[in-house]
């Protein structure tokens, strides 16, 4: 079954039960990840496209904390949500497996300088199909090309 669909399933189970607030959630998500296809090329959406409206949805969220934080305000909602969209995200590389790919690619492509990150970062996003925390990537690859 693919992402859309398990969604939607998802979302009708969560109706059933009568789990408002993920079943809102999993409502917008699945609207908004539905329309890419459909406006793209009136299809189904991929998992690829899928993953990035929930990703873009968490990182949202992340963003809608560090203020709710620094406003001693109640972000339990936000947390929530992350964790029922989490559910639906590929297993993220570890930073050790993340390390060995990049040292891998700097071997291979003979990246020598900061100057090249741009290549091992392309490099990696084809070997590992994104299943990295960017940042930590980025981090990586500038202390592996010093």
């Amino acid at each position: 079954m693919n992402l859309i669909a398990q969604i939607q399933k998802d979302m009708i189970v969560a109706k059933k039960e009568k789990m408002k607030h993920k079943a809102l959630l999993l409502s917008t998500v699945y609207g908004e990840a539905s329309a890419i296809g459909k406006n793209k090329a009136n299809r189904q959406s991929t998992d690829e496209e899928v993953i990035k409206v929930i990703t873009k949805f968490i990182k949202n969220n992340n963003e809608t904390i560090t203020i709710l934080k620094k406003s001693n305000k109640d972000f339990l909602n936000q947390e929530t949500e992350n964790m029922y969209l989490e559910e639906y995200l590929p297993k993220q590389l570890t930073e050790d497996e993340l390390t060995d790919i990049i040292k891998a690619i700097i071997v291979e492509s003979g990246a020598t300088s900061p100057k090249q990150m741009g290549l091992v970062m392309k490099e990696l996003k084809a070997a590992s199909g994104g299943l990295y925390d960017g940042k930590m990537a980025s981090t990586i690859v500038r202390k592996e090309l010093k």
